[in-house]
């Protein structure tokens, strides 16, 4: 995966929670992330 789409990802699971559930392991490592900001 490029770093792009990497962006566009997040940005898509930030818009869709549902999606996010999808992928347990990405969303845990975006809400460390959101906590540490």
């Amino acid at each position: 995966m490029t770093p792009m789409i990497m962006k566009t990802m997040r940005k898509k699971m930030k818009n869709n929670p549902q999606h996010s559930k999808l992928n347990p392991e990405s969303n845990k490592r975006e809400y460390k992330l959101d906590k540490l900001k």
